[in-house]
């Protein structure tokens, strides 16, 4: 019943779908940090690994079908 979650759940529950806004506002906040994984990690290869995780669960993300517009 909540009016700004509600729908975005439900769209998940019932056909695991993701709006196309809430898949670039995810991206773009793993984008960002892994840029600053980058600039103030200690170890380079950190920073690399966990942004390859967070690679494959936005490639995840998208691969998600999206809600239908009625």
């Amino acid at each position: 019943a909540h009016p700004v979650m509600g729908p975005m759940i439900r769209d998940w529950h019932a056909t695991g779908a993701v709006s196309r806004n809430a898949k670039w506002l995810a991206t773009m906040m793993m984008v960002a940090t892994a840029v600053m994984l980058f600039f103030f990690s200690p170890r380079w290869w950190l920073a690399a690994g966990v942004s390859t995780i967070m690679a494959l669960v936005a490639t995840w993300l998208w691969l998600r079908p999206e809600p239908p517009s009625w």
